[in-house]
Order: C-alpha cells, then structure tokens, then sequence
C-alpha cells in the first residue's frame, strides 16, 4: 500500500522536529514530494517581505526544472505585477494556464517569455495570523496547463499546513 502525501508530509515534519534535518533539507524534501505529487516542472517556496504595495516577493527553495527566474534569492516585485499581488492577497490562490497570456503578469512578460520559465501557475498562499507570509507555487515550464478543481484544493491543503507548521515553528522559537 503506498504511503499518502499527507504522512510523507508528516514524516518530513517530524524529522525536522527531532533534528535528523535542517530547514533547507526541509524545504527542500518539500517542495519535492509536492512536485512529484503534482507531476509539474518545478516547485518553489517564496516569502513575502515588506507592507502592503511595496511588498517583495523572494525564492526560498525551488526544485524541479531550472532556470535563473526561480533560483533562491530571486525576488519579484509588487510594482512589476501589482495585479497578481492583490489577487494573491484577497484570494490566497492564483491559477493561471498560461502566463503569456495573463494580463495580470503583463510587467513581467519578457521574464515569462525567457527558457525555462513558467508557462502555467498554480500559487497558493501561506499566512500566519492573518499576515501572508509566502507562496507554494506550482509550475509547468515550456507549454500551458490547465490545472484542475482537485489540484487547486490540494494546493490550498498543502498551503495551509505549511502555515500551520511555520506558525507552530514560530511559536515554538520564541517560547
């Protein structure tokens, strides 16, 4: 019988509980059971900095195909793409078939239109208290996807107890 996503998440979570991994080993065993999980190019992890219109947007972890856009460190801005950070902000979820067609990323076509780059997105936002903190975003490089009801709500589970965990995480450091 294979093991669920849920336990192999779980399991993850417990090995960094008990020290036999890091964050980064984390972070990465992550991003790369839910990007075998999905079937999609690549996975990564973004954080959110800075006040509402001024926000930043930086790559934590990616795995799966590479390219410079989604490289740790890499960082989008809310002036290039306000529509898409509203969006995120209100809905806590972007789905996107087609990212050279979404006029919601129009200040960041030619990032998009480069090799290697997300054709299609499935972001899912992580907040503490209320706050956004990050975005699991899922992406398929070279051609379109549309992604599915059952993928979206996978997406947004998966989200929300990676919220859970950085919360409790938070709590447990400053205790």
């Amino acid at each position: 019988m294979a093991v669920s996503i849920q336990h192999q998440m779980r399991q993850i979570g417990a090995a960094f509980a008990d020290g036999t991994i890091d964050h980064a080993a984390t972070r990465q065993r992550l991003v790369a059971l839910i990007r075998e999980h999905f079937q999609c190019s690549r996975v990564s992890y973004w954080e959110f900095h800075g006040e509402p219109g001024e926000r930043i947007m930086e790559c934590i972890v990616s795995c799966g195909a590479d390219a410079n856009s989604h490289a740790p460190g890499s960082r989008v801005l809310e002036t290039d793409a306000p529509a898409y950070f509203e969006s995120m902000a209100k809905a806590r979820m972007y789905v996107c078939e087609d990212t050279l067609a979404d006029p919601n990323f129009e200040g960041l076509r030619e990032r998009y239109s480069q090799p290697g780059a997300s054709r299609a997105m499935l972001d899912a936002c992580l907040s503490a208290n209320g706050k956004l903190i990050g975005v699991l975003c899922l992406e398929q490089v070279g051609e379109p996807r549309k992604w599915t009801r059952p993928e979206v709500m996978t997406a947004m589970r998966f989200a929300t107890a990676i919220s859970m965990f950085i919360a409790r995480l938070n709590t447990l450091v400053t205790v």
